[in-house]
């Protein structure tokens, strides 16, 4: 390959990189709050979410769990939600979420025809009107279709417990249950539940870079909108009207100077220039963020360099595309 074309070749992978999407967070921590629509991550294909508008007063749409059966099933259909925590704390972890009510085979009792614990029934014979069912031997069964699982990891995709995590099931997705029947309500608090104990949903969370894991456990669950705060400076109540806390990167800084060959005319990077930047291997041209290892654990702004191209790493391109520009001209003349 000639010089030109080879020099062509390197500015369009160059070009290539600074116009692929950033590994960026889509959710930040304003003020002790993360507020999550469930539809702000797209559905998958293959996945057993729905979209949908059936229930009035959700904030914009929500999701609707479509797979395993009423009373509960494996985790499956994982959509994950990315965010930013500024100030370390006890973050409380509550879904604004739906469940519904079925009619099952049993022997109501009371005037409001629940179901005694002893009818576990897993076969839905239809939706109560109220009170009522449609048929003789028939009880309401208000525990199920009301969870998810949830589980918290790092950006690099390690497990993050949640307080007082049992040991024995640490590194597993965990149920979270409540809603409002066919209406929305947020889950409460001992909302966790690992074989009927219940814990807080809190996990103690230093500033960095998080992803939230939602999937779906029983049938006709409905999820609007998900919610962190800082127990020590907010709460649920405080929260509940809050919008969306979407990601806002931070401005550029317009004092960061730019090296100039004054020979070549054309800003450069250092190392064109003849002086190493920091984070390169001596005598390289090539610059490398974490100064060696190809990924970056700089909590403030960047995210890994695998898998996609982090804000840094765009920056970086942007230095190399300059240098082989520069480069390129020197060498015409």
């Amino acid at each position: 390959m000639s010089e030109p074309r080879r020099m062509r070749s390197l500015i369009v992978v160059v070009a290539l990189l600074l116009t692929s999407p950033a590994l960026a967070q889509q959710f930040e921590e304003v003020d002790g709050y993360v507020l999550m629509e469930m539809e702000s991550v797209a559905i998958p294909s293959g996945h057993e979410w729905e979209e949908r508008t059936d229930i009035d007063d959700a904030v914009g749409t929500h999701y609707f769990f479509t797979g395993n059966g009423i009373c509960n099933g494996p985790a499956g259909s994982a959509l994950e939600y990315t965010f930013r925590i500024h100030t370390a704390g006890t973050y409380r972890l509550h879904l604004r979420a739906a469940r519904t009510w079925h009619c099952v085979s049993g022997e109501p009792h009371g005037d409001r025809n629940r179901c005694e614990e002893s009818d576990r029934a897993c076969t839905s014979l239809a939706i109560p009107e109220g009170n009522s069912c449609p048929g003789e031997g028939q009880c309401i069964r208000t525990d199920i279709s009301n969870d998810a699982f949830v589980h918290v990891e790092t950006a690099s995709g390690d497990y993050v417990p949640f307080i007082d995590q049992p040991d024995g099931v640490v590194g597993e997705p965990i149920k979270l249950f409540g809603g409002g029947n066919q209406s929305w309500g947020w889950t409460g608090n001992r909302a966790l539940d690992i074989a009927h104990a219940k814990w807080d949903a809190d996990w103690v969370l230093e500033p960095g870079d998080y992803t939230l894991v939602v999937q779906g456990r029983s049938q006709m669950f409905r999820i609007d909108r998900m919610m962190f705060y800082d127990t020590a400076r907010g709460s649920r109540g405080d929260g509940e009207g809050r919008a969306e806390t979407l990601f806002d990167p931070p401005e550029p800084d317009p004092d960061a100077g730019v090296p100039t060959d004054t020979d070549a005319g054309t800003p450069m990077p250092a190392t064109v220039a003849g002086a190493s930047m920091p984070g390169t291997d001596a005598g390289s041209s090539m610059p490398r963020p974490d100064g060696g290892t190809g990924s970056t654990d700089d909590d403030s702004d960047t995210s890994t360099m695998e898998g996609g191209c982090s804000a840094a790493g765009r920056g970086h391109a942007v230095w190399l595309l300059l240098g082989l520009l520069a480069l390129h001209r020197r060498r015409r003349t």
